[in-house]
């Protein structure tokens, strides 16, 4: 039920404490510190333009760009952001090492399930589509959440949430708490009746819904979703066509139904579908939704006055330098 009454997406453990970081040092950039050039969605970017775990460089046209031209020209337009975020994350971990809070494996793995399952991100095959489409690691994910297990494990008692608060909440955001009709299903596309008519059979002596689907996929990308589960729910825009809609709430569970017709943009198609489950479109009461409320006023609390304020409270009390380039100490690389 929770994923149903998200309402704060993606500040909350997309680099939390960069954002709140940047925003409480309150520095100012100038034009130069952004890119000079930018792909942009128009433009189609080759696939080692993306990469840059586990490479030492690229070469382009027989000439060399080396990771640390990369470094130096990430930190140029960066790097105030970065080491924002690292001070931020080294006062957490220095805080957290003296009052002896530490997070384990179990408490990070149990929040990236609930994350994951609240963005929609359930399977490891779209999880890992969202890493690869944010240019970010398995790792950093992990690191995130571990950071914010932290922060809440430091900060949880000074967030305080009334029954007046949650009810007021209920009262205003009241629609977010109604969940439409919605059916979970697969499917699979053809653009002939008699190759539907052959998977179809192929289903029926009770081969997988999924290898048939991947296997009849026409394009890598369409290999990539081809019979995962999806969720539809009325009212769902863009909708589905009306027939197929119908068919998929009026459809009996684990049964393969189809093929089913429809055209677009001149071209016919033929669609086959599995409902693997179905909900009944629901309105929550005020008691119902109260503990969620409640979970959600708290999150946001702690995002937008908690940690802001503490973290500048630790920015204030810490002394921070630089080191100059020429400086000859030994550097401690932290834990």
């Amino acid at each position: 039920m929770a994923s149903t009454f998200r309402l704060i997406k993606g500040a909350i453990w997309l680099g939390l404490a960069a954002a709140l970081c940047a925003g409480v040092a309150g520095a100012q950039e100038s034009d130069s510190s952004q890119p000079p050039v930018v792909f942009g969605r128009q433009i189609r970017v080759p696939r080692a333009v993306e990469t840059v775990t586990g490479v030492k460089g690229w070469v382009v046209n027989g000439e060399t760009i080396t990771m640390d031209q990369a470094r130096d020209r990430a930190m140029a337009f960066y790097g105030p952001y970065v080491v924002r975020d690292l001070v931020a994350a080294t006062l957490l971990h220095q805080e957290a090492k003296q009052r002896g809070i530490t997070v384990s494996d179990a408490e990070v793995e149990a929040k990236v399930k609930e994350m994951r399952q609240e963005q929609g991100l359930s399977d490891d095959g779209s999880f890992e589509r969202y890493l690869a489409s944010q240019r970010k690691t398995k790792a950093w994910f992990y690191d995130k959440v571990r950071d914010y297990v932290l922060i809440e494990k430091l900060l949880a008692d000074r967030v305080h949430v009334s029954d007046r608060e949650v009810a007021d909440f209920y009262n205003r955001f009241r629609q977010a708490y109604y969940r439409p009709a919605s059916v979970s299903f697969r499917a699979m596309s053809f653009t002939s009746e008699a190759a539907a008519q052959a998977a179809l059979a192929e289903l029926r002596k009770g081969k997988s819904f999924q290898e048939i689907a991947k296997r009849n996929a026409t394009s890598a990308v369409e290999k990539a979703v081809a019979g995962e589960l999806r969720t539809y729910q009325k009212g769902q825009q863009p909708p589905l066509p009306p027939e197929i809609e119908a068919a998929l709430f009026s459809a009996p569970l684990a049964q393969v139904i189809g093929p089913l017709k429809t055209t677009y943009q001149g071209q016919d198609y033929y669609h086959l579908f599995r409902v693997e489950s179905k909900r009944d479109e629901h309105q929550f009461t005020l008691d119902e939704a109260k503990e969620i409320i409640r979970a959600e006023i708290k999150r946001r609390k702690l995002e937008e006055e908690v940690y802001p304020r503490w973290l500048e409270t630790a920015l204030s009390g810490a002394s921070i330098e630089t080191i100059p380039a020429d400086d000859q100490r030994p550097q401690d690389s932290g834990g």
